[in-house]
């Protein structure tokens, strides 16, 4: 990648396709209480981009990140972003939309066997109305019971039709800690696992 194109990302510009509202700064917006409770944390960033959040919880203390995006280029990016950060990391470059078993080891034909049962902290931001566009709400509805199910301690969601899921959410064990008011980008909430 070149300075530029680095430069670009780093001003939270698009390096391949733009799929998210505002700019970097903006889909940070909310998260600092998250970011908060990151120290020793396991974070699983479902729809990464090009993992400028998982890097602010690499930043903040997190132990371990691992993500998943849809697009080679930012996965790409991510890895370079964290060449020479000393926490245990992985990327893998997955198209949720696919009827795989996509968090399952070998899920998807890639190695995956480094992804856990459970992670302290699970985000899934603003890539849900994208994914209502390209399957069926029956696979919708089960890759977000799965994603809850890895959730050990907090499920990060920002969607501006969280009010149509939230109900789903819940059943599942998870109690709204804060909600962020919405600005440039969707509504954000953090949910708590009940049990925890």
């Amino acid at each position: 990648m070149g300075v530029k194109r680095l430069l670009r990302a780093l001003r939270g510009e698009a390096i391949g396709r733009k799929n998210f509202q505002g700019d970097l700064f903006d889909r940070f917006q909310g998260l600092d209480p998250l970011f908060e409770r990151a120290s020793g944390a396991s974070v699983l960033d479902v729809g990464m981009s090009e993992g400028h959040i998982a890097y602010e919880f690499a930043r903040r203390g997190a132990t371990l990140i691992h993500g998943l995006e849809k697009h080679h280029d930012k996965v790409r990016f991510a890895r370079r972003l964290f060449r020479d950060v000393p926490v245990a990391h992985r990327f893998w470059c997955v198209d949720l939309s696919r009827p795989t078993d996509l968090l399952a080891p070998g899920g998807g034909g890639d190695d995956r066997s480094e992804l856990r049962a459970r992670y302290d902290v699970v985000l899934f931001l603003g890539i849900y109305h994208h994914l209502r566009k390209q399957m069926p709400q029956t696979r919708l509805d089960a890759l977000l019971d799965a994603l809850l199910e890895h959730a050990g301690t907090w499920f990060g969601v920002r969607s501006d039709a969280l009010p149509d899921f939230a109900s789903r959410i819940e059943a599942q064990g998870f109690g709204l800690d804060y909600e962020a008011p919405k600005e440039k980008v969707g509504l954000l909430r953090v949910y708590r696992r009940a049990n925890r």
